[in-house]
């Protein structure tokens, strides 16, 4: 775990500074982050390795609803991309 947090961590460094672990779950890893540009608090969702792509599908359209709503219940999305793939060259999908 502690592996995985450097890469996520070295891959971000630019932009975000992980605090923390918020949750983890069968699809993903969500960590408690600081926006460097906005000095303000995120959340960073991750996923795990994912070798049919399914999961980033699934993820993108996620942020894309979420990017939709407007609610003090649903968080904002600031941003949707890719960062690293932990398994082989190629990129691993976050969202904050």
């Amino acid at each position: 775990m502690k592996d995985k947090i450097h890469r996520v961590q070295e891959s971000l460094k630019d932009r975000y500074k992980l605090l923390a672990v918020l949750g983890e779950g069968g699809m993903s890893v969500v960590y408690k982050a600081q926006d460097l540009k906005l000095d303000s608090l995120v959340a960073i969702k991750v996923l795990h390795h994912d070798p049919e792509g399914l999961g980033a599908a699934r993820l993108q359209r996620e942020a894309q609803t979420a990017a939709r709503l407007t609610s003090i219940n649903v968080g904002r999305v600031f941003n949707f991309g890719q960062i690293y793939d932990e398994h082989k060259d190629g990129d691993a999908t976050g969202v904050s």
